[in-house]
């Protein structure tokens, strides 16, 4: 069932901050995620529940213990340096737990600071969607060398990341309001 959603609250960005990030980490977000993005920075997805209240929206992540998680977006607010946005610093902090860094990137988290990412590594032009729970991630450093020795650590890395959907289309037709 498809719920009727908006993001809280409205923050207007500049969209050239957008595309600052996009040459920063060489890639071309979903045109409808920058139209979300440039309305509504560091925002929560909101779904209004069959009562008329709006709710926070939650997505279904099937292969993670948490099992669902709202979605909010992560910030572009600086001063004017794309490195000291809280997407890049975000990236910065869990690049080495995901087994290509330079085809999965952060775009949102959860309410537990676990990260929502756009996974290029099937689809240069529309990124499926990754999710990392960062307590649960791990880093080369913290395989036992035996686990190395008998799975490549990118089979580890790949562990890290919890499948959500196809795309950033998919994940807003997926959301349903938490009904806590």
């Amino acid at each position: 069932m498809k719920y009727e959603i908006k993001w809280y609250p409205v923050a207007v960005i500049s969209e050239e901050l957008i595309r600052k990030l996009e040459r920063h980490w060489n890639v071309v977000f979903p045109k409808e995620y920058v139209c979300v993005a440039v309305q509504h920075d560091n925002s929560v997805l909101m779904v209004k529940d069959e009562f008329g209240e709006w709710k926070e929206g939650l997505i279904n992540i099937p292969s993670w213990e948490g099992e669902c998680a709202i979605v909010s977006l992560l910030t572009y607010a600086n001063d004017d340096a794309i490195e000291k946005t809280l997407m890049v610093r975000a990236y910065n902090a869990y690049k080495e737990c995901l087994p290509e860094p330079d085809k999965i990137f952060p775009f949102a988290q959860d309410a537990g600071g676990n990260l929502f990412l756009f996974d290029y590594r099937k689809n240069d032009k529309e990124p499926a969607i990754v999710f990392l729970d960062h307590e649960e991630a791990a880093t080369e450093e913290d395989l036992a060398p035996e686990d190395l020795a008998r799975k490549p650590l990118e089979y580890w890395l790949n562990k890290n990341l919890h499948p959500v959907c196809n795309s950033f289309s998919e994940l807003l037709e997926l959301i349903y309001p938490d009904d806590y």
